[in-house]
């Protein structure tokens, strides 16, 4: 699990939006659990290296959007601990088909966030048409 807290602590570091290094922090996470390196009950403990990194913690994000955070990317690890590689790989097709989608769309992690949710409730992995309504609703 060192592996995944150093690459959330580098996320962290990075003077970009959240909305832009959230899902390479998802990502990452995905195939920390993939590889064994982490599980989805280590989620709050990856958030909050890549938070501490961000920003020194105080009461700038209030614990219950801190506990959102964390119950999103928990969803995500989830989602690969129950489909290994192929949760990898969904990630990747959920970035490619937000790239391609002109006009509104949800932000990236969030649709991200939305994949892993129906494949888990559904116990199967959304197909692209799914995906695109993920996407942009």
């Amino acid at each position: 699990m060192n592996t995944i807290m150093q690459k959330a602590r580098v996320y962290g570091q990075q003077a970009i939006a959240p909305a832009k290094l959230l899902p390479g922090l998802a990502v990452d996470a995905a195939k920390a659990v993939v590889a064994g390196e982490a599980e989805p009950a280590d989620a709050s403990a990856i958030y909050l290296a890549y938070y501490d990194a961000k920003i020194k913690r105080s009461a700038a994000q209030a614990p219950v959007s801190q506990r959102v955070q964390v119950s999103k990317l928990r969803q995500i690890m989830k989602l690969a601990e129950t489909f290994d590689h192929d949760a990898v790989k969904l990630l990747a097709r959920v970035t490619e088909l937000h790239s391609e989608h002109n006009g509104k769309r949800k932000q990236l992690y969030v649709c991200m966030v939305d994949a892993a949710r129906h494949a888990l409730l559904s116990k199967r992995l959304p197909g692209d048409r799914a995906l695109s309504t993920i996407i942009a609703p």
